[in-house]
């Protein structure tokens, strides 16, 4: 479905199962970076869409500047637990939402620009 996956776990073991699973299947067109997902990657930008996995408040800066223009963002919007996905554009002066796609429960974002909390 797309020509590169970059995919961001803050959690080093989850990043390395993420990496044997996709050899295993014979999928080399993701890219698994361990570290702070809530910076992005930056290297690798813009992106035509990101999916966040996690719940925060608010999308992180970083996550909505690395989004083309015209992109799509998708994000579980909350505290953990008790969620909103929204689907977000972005447009020329920044992101618009979109609408909401579904309630969910979804784990808490952690990083910088996330919650607080557990380090690796």
């Amino acid at each position: 479905m797309a020509a590169r996956v970059i995919s961001i776990d803050i959690w080093p073991d989850l990043a390395a199962q993420a990496r044997r699973n996709l050899t295993a299947q014979g999928i080399g067109n993701v890219v698994i970076l361990t570290g702070d997902g809530t910076d992005g990657a930056l290297d690798f930008a813009p992106f035509d869409a990101i999916v966040v996995c996690a719940a925060y408040p608010r999308v992180p800066p970083p996550l909505a500047a690395q989004l083309k223009i015209g992109g799509h963002l998708v994000q579980p919007v909350g505290p953990g637990g008790a969620d909103h996905v929204i689907l977000y554009h972005r447009e020329q002066h920044g992101l618009r939402r979109a609408r909401i796609v579904t309630a969910a429960s979804f784990v808490r974002l952690y990083g910088r620009h996330g919650f607080r909390g557990p380090e690796p």
